[in-house]
């Protein structure tokens, strides 16, 4: 008898904030982290808003790779989150416009569009764009969402490599409780 190989994925679930996801099993939750990459605590630099919920991260080898969960409890009104990210009204499709023009326009950080889609997360319409900072070599994805008049931003990051799976792995499971 010969038996075949299966390629399975390891994961470990995130639970909390009202929501639920696997995520890689080498990865760990730096929600509450002190962990940094290159001098940086990204945990405390997405933590300094209420809006920050959740992140998990891997942080090996001088590279990073990262999801993070972000909320605006009122999606129809406007507000800045961390200095980058806009939430315009209610809008999702109009948040990847704003953040492709915003990104791109600012000179600081150099960034290329990559990529803009529509998608889902369980089950609402969301809204996806990628952007490469070329200076970092950082691939950042924005998945924006509405659920329950509140706005969701989820963001993932890879350093060196678009490789979306990850991330498309994550938003099949990411499941509201």
């Amino acid at each position: 008898m010969i038996s075949g190989c299966t390629n399975t994925q390891q994961t470990k679930t995130y639970t909390g904030n009202g929501f639920t996801f696997n995520y890689p099993a080498n990865w760990n939750d730096t929600t509450v982290s002190t962990e940094t990459f290159m001098g940086m605590n990204y945990t405390e630099m997405y933590n300094a808003t209420d809006d920050f919920l959740a992140m998990v991260a891997n942080f090996e080898n001088g590279k990073y790779e990262a999801f993070i969960v972000l909320r605006k409890n009122d999606a129809k009104a406007s507000s800045s989150i961390l200095g980058s990210l806009y939430f315009p009204g209610d809008n999702p499709q109009a948040w990847v416009s704003n953040q492709k023009q915003g990104l791109s326009n600012n000179s600081a950080i150099p960034m290329e569009f990559i990529s803009e889609k529509q998608t889902t997360v369980d089950g609402n319409t969301a809204y996806q764009v990628t952007l490469k900072n070329t200076m970092s070599n950082v691939y950042s994805t924005y998945v924006y969402f509405t659920k329950n008049n509140a706005g969701y931003c989820l963001i993932y990051e890879k350093q060196g490599s678009d490789d979306q799976q990850p991330l498309e792995n994550i938003l099949k499971s990411f499941k509201f409780q």
